[in-house]
């Protein structure tokens, strides 16, 4: 019985050990603070047609379609994006007047970045001009997920906007406020 209880123990040490050492990396890799992420280099980036930018956390994506222009930054792990961008008007909107227009607009950006069934709180509309561009700031506030923070201007048939959205946070709420208030038309209304 001793010769089994040898042949056994002979056996276990070694896992013992084996199993404590994987434990060991297991646990560290656990316990292990994050890597760091890369640090955010704030930079103007500017709309192809060079009439407004926006300084972006990261360098955004740029899409370019028939209607316009966007560039987009988003964060997946943080839930954030910023977005520049301007697109055109149809001729039956772009002849209405620019509170039907701004109506329209507000309408549009709850519809599109809201998911359904949230509750959505408009908690700032105001009339602004920039550079000669009238427009207005939208923030609103959808439930707890998320806030979203506008600004639109209207130019003819041109649309430029600049969006940032959120989840409520304090650092994320102040870099949200910092890409809307880097928002600068580049080429001033004549």
């Amino acid at each position: 019985m001793t010769t089994t209880r040898a042949k056994w123990l002979k056996w276990l040490g070694p896992l013992f050990i084996l199993g404590a050492v994987a434990a060991f990396f297991l646990v560290n890799r656990l316990t292990r603070p994050p890597a760091p992420q890369a640090a955010e280099e704030w930079a103007r980036r500017t709309t192809s047609d060079g009439a407004c930018s926006a300084e972006f956390p990261l360098a955004p994506k740029r899409d370019t379609a028939d209607d316009g222009d966007r560039l987009e930054y988003a964060r997946e792990d943080r839930g954030t994006s910023c977005l520049l961008a301007f697109s055109d008007l149809s001729e039956k909107d772009a002849a209405e007047p620019s509170d039907v227009v701004f109506a329209l607009l507000r309408a549009k950006y709850v519809l599109t970045r809201t998911p359904a069934g949230a509750p959505v709180k408009l908690v700032r509309d105001r009339t602004i001009v920039e550079g000669g561009y009238e427009g207005r700031e939208y923030q609103f506030a959808v439930g707890d997920q998320f806030v979203s923070r506008i600004k639109v201007f209207v130019n003819g048939r041109r649309v430029y906007r600049v969006i940032a959205v959120n989840p409520p946070d304090a650092t994320l709420d102040r870099d949200a406020q910092r890409f809307i208030d880097s928002f600068r038309f580049d080429k001033l209304k004549p």
